[in-house]
C-alpha cells in the first residue's frame, strides 16, 4: 500500500523501544499529570471568566448602565481563581523545569525541526484550542506586566513617606500579594509552552499505544505504519542518537580532562551532520570520540593542502579533516568530505 511502511518483529520491538525511552525521558508522573489538568482546567475558567467580564463591560457601556453589580461576583471568582492558579502554579514548577530542560536540549543540538511538520498539522487540527491557549498567554503577560508594577508600587510606598505610606506590617501583607499575583501571570504566560510539551508527548503516547495493540493482536507478524508516523518515529531515534553521543562526548571529557581532548567543530560540519542518516551520524560520532582520546591514530595521515589530518570513518567513504592543537589539548574538526546529501 502507498504511503504504508511495514515492520517485522525485530523492526516493530525496536521502534517500541524507541517510544518507551522517549516517554521515559519526558513523561510526567501521575501526580505531575493531575497537577497539570488541574491547571489547565483552572486556567480555561479563568479565561472563561475574564472573557465574560469584557463582554458584560462593553454592553453596560453601550446601554450606560451600572456594570458594577453584575461584575461583581465574577471579580471574586476572577481573585479566586487566581488564588488557586498560583498554588497550582508552584506544584507545577517541576513539571514545567523538566519541559525547559528538554527544550533547551533540543535546541543546543539543533532537534527542534524533527517534529515541525507534525505540530504544524496537529495545529490545524486544534485551530480553536490554539488561540484559547494565546488568549491565556495574554492574560498570563497582562497580570504579570500589572504584577511587577504592584510590586514597585509596593515598594515605593513603603520606602516613601507620605499620606500613602505602607507600614511594615501593611508592607509584609501587600508584597507576598503581588508576588502571587505576578507567579499567575507567569504560569499562565507558560501555559503556551507547557501545552507544546505535552502535545509532543501525546504523539509519542500515541504512536506507542498504536504500535503496541498491533503487536499484541494474534498471529501479529509485523505492524504498519504511515508514512508520517515513520517519519516521526525515525526523527525521535535520530534525535535520541544525537543526545546520546553528545552525551557521551561530554561524559568522555568529564571523566579524563587531563587525558582526552576538548572538540570544536565547524559549521561546516555541524550542517553536513544534520543530513547524516542515523547510522552513518553515529559512526561519524565513533570517530570524533575516539580522536578525543588519541588524536592522531594509526589510520590518520596528513592533509598537504591544509596541513590539517584526514581520518576516515570506518564502512563508508566519508573522511573528516581536522587539525590537533596539543599546547590547548583541543581536537578542532572542519570539514566532513564524501558526502552528498
Amino acid at each position: 500500500m502507498a504511503g504504508e511502511f511495514s515492520l517485522n518483529s525485530g523492526e516493530l520491538q525496536a521502534a517500541l523501544a524507541i517510544l518507551e525511552r522517549e516517554q521515559a525521558a519526558c513523561l510526567p508522573t501521575p501526580l505531575q499529570a493531575r497537577f497539570y489538568r488541574a491547571f489547565n482546567i483552572a486556567a480555561y475558567l479563568l479565561a472563561a471568566v475574564a472573557a465574560a467580564e469584557i463582554v458584560i463591560f462593553t454592553i453596560a457601556f453601550a446601554g450606560e448602565d451600572d456594570p458594577s453589580e453584575a461584575l461583581e461576583p465574577l471579580h471574586w471568582a476572577f481573585m479566586g481563581l487566581c488564588a488557586i492558579l498560583f498554588v497550582l502554579f508552584v506544584l507545577n514548577v517541576g513539571l514545567i523545569r523538566k519541559m525547559y530542560r528538554h527544550a533547551q536540549l533540543r535546541r543546543r543540538l539543533r532537534l527542534t525541526n524533527f517534529l515541525m511538520p507534525v505540530f504544524r498539522a496537529e495545529r490545524e487540527a486544534s485551530k480553536i484550542k490554539n488561540i484559547v491557549t494565546i488568549c491565556i498567554s495574554v492574560v498570563g503577560a497582562v497580570l504579570t506586566i500589572v504584577g511587577l508594577l504592584s510590586v514597585v508600587l509596593v515598594f515605593t510606598l513603603w520606602i516613601e513617606p507620605g499620606f500613602l505610606h505602607l507600614s511594615d506590617a501593611q508592607f509584609a501583607v501587600a508584597l507576598p500579594m503581588t508576588l502571587a499575583f505576578t507567579s499567575v501571570g507567569i504560569g499562565l504566560m507558560s501555559f503556551h509552552f507547557m501545552r507544546r510539551g505535552k502535545q509532543r508527548l501525546e504523539i509519542v503516547t500515541r504512536l506507542h499505544a498504536m504500535l503496541t495493540s498491533q503487536a499484541a493482536a494474534p498471529g501479529a507478524v509485523e505492524a504498519k505504519l504511515s508514512s508520517d508516523d515513520y517519519d516521526i518515529l525515525a526523527s525521535l531515534e535520530r534525535g535520541q542518537i544525537i543526545s546520546e553521543r553528545a552525551g557521551s562526548i561530554i561524559t568522555a571529557q568529564r571523566e579524563a580532562p587531563s587525558a582526552s581532548y576538548s572538540c570544536q567543530i565547524s559549521r561546516q560540519m555541524n550542517d553536513v551532520k544534520k543530513t547524516l542518516p542515523a547510522e552513518l551520524l553515529a559512526r561519524v560520532d565513533d570517530v570524533t570520540l575516539g580522536l578525543l582520546k588519541n588524536p592522531e591514530p594509526a589510520d590518520s595521515k596528513r592533509e598537504p593542502d591544509t596541513e590539517g589530518r584526514l581520518v576516515g570513518v570506518p564502512g563508508t567513504d566519508l573522511r573528516i579533516l581536522y587539525d590537533v592543537d596539543k599546547s590547548r589539548h583541543l581536537v578542532r574538526l572542519f570539514e566532513l568530505r564524501g558526502w552528498n546529501a
